[in-house]
């Protein structure tokens, strides 16, 4: 896919819960800030509204080539609802700073690069058309290297998946878990979350702390698809786009060893499966049904060579019989 225009102004809001040990995670995806646009500002939305708790977070941030803010929200109530106090922001940047292009919202341990926005320009413009959005996978690191799904929690059927094909070798895919952690939205996508229902907390389809990501996920979903999110995928190669992949850095689920928890457990390069499996469930439903036809042989012969010379009075024989019976 070809390379287009870049982000040209971009507020990024990062939901950061003060924990110390959390302020590595800062530091290690704020370095790649300053690669996502021409111009960036980034707005800390944390809790803590001690001096110590804020100086540690300028430290982390300052002289990374871009400006910064960091916002206490006055009145927070639950602390869940910290992830949501960003959208306050984006409305009224919005509505009064018009040089601002995109909007990014994330988590503390989400690295994005300037490939992932890449991929996302690239997509927004194929998928626009379409009313479908681009989307990324988020995945955790195992000390093999291997990389793992973090919230896709079964394997997807290429064949049966909702897509957006673009040329033989890409499509779009619609994943039948679409949080991320994050969104990315143009000013045109931004204006639609803020006018509809999904940017009021108590009207998601997700746990209160995860609706600060959900963005348009299921505003105006286009008949046939589960959600909006799409994510690339090539072909050829049959594999998920790498720069659709997004590092949760904190590696939080991948090490976990409950049977219970359900994240983290499908490798990213085995994600898709392709269609042999599903012929071979129709392969099995297809020996129970020609059994069926022997039995039926079997004990009405006579009913099925009845219908096999001549269906129409077979048919209208038994239209006669209902019509006695009754």
């Amino acid at each position: 896919m070809k390379n287009i225009h870049t982000i040209s102004n971009l507020a990024v809001a990062v939901t950061f819960f003060y924990r110390e040990h959390r302020l590595a995670f800062l530091d290690l995806i704020s370095a790649s800030f300053k690669n996502l646009a021409d111009r960036v500002h980034v707005y800390i939305v944390t809790n803590t509204n001690i001096d110590e708790g804020k100086n540690a977070i300028c430290s982390v941030l300052q002289e990374k080539g871009f400006s910064f803010d960091i916002h206490t929200p006055k009145l927070l109530g639950h602390p869940y609802l910290l992830p949501l106090c960003h959208v306050e922001l984006f409305q009224e940047l919005l509505s009064k700073e018009q040089s601002v292009s995109h909007f990014l919202y994330l988590e503390d341990d989400l690295l994005i690069t300037d490939g992932n926005i890449e991929y996302w320009l690239q997509a927004r413009q194929d998928l626009q058309v379409y009313g479908l959005i681009p989307s990324f996978l988020r995945y955790e690191r195992k000390d093999d290297g291997e990389l793992y799904a973090v919230d896709v929690w079964e394997r997807t059927c290429f064949e049966t998946a909702p897509k957006i094909f673009i040329n033989n070798g890409y499509c779009y895919m619609n994943m039948p878990y679409p949080y991320q952690g994050m969104y990315l939205l143009d000013r045109e996508l931004m204006a639609e979350y803020m006018s509809y229902w999904s940017s009021n907390p108590y009207f998601s389809r997700w746990g209160l702390r995860e609706t600060g990501a959900q963005g348009v996920t299921y505003v105006n979903v286009p008949p046939g698809f589960k959600t909006r999110n799409l994510v690339g995928f090539d072909t050829d190669a049959f594999a998920v786009d790498p720069r659709c992949l997004i590092h949760h850095v904190s590696n939080t689920y991948v090490a976990v060893a409950d049977p219970r928890n359900r994240s983290a457990k499908i490798p990213v390069r085995n994600l898709v499966f392709r269609k042999k499996f599903v012929k071979q469930a129709m392969c099995l439903n297809g020996l129970i049904y020609r059994l069926f036809l022997l039995l039926l042989l079997f004990f009405r012969w006579d009913t099925i060579v009845q219908y096999v010379n001549s269906p129409r009075d077979y048919i209208i024989e038994r239209l006669n019989r209902f019509k006695r019976a009754s």
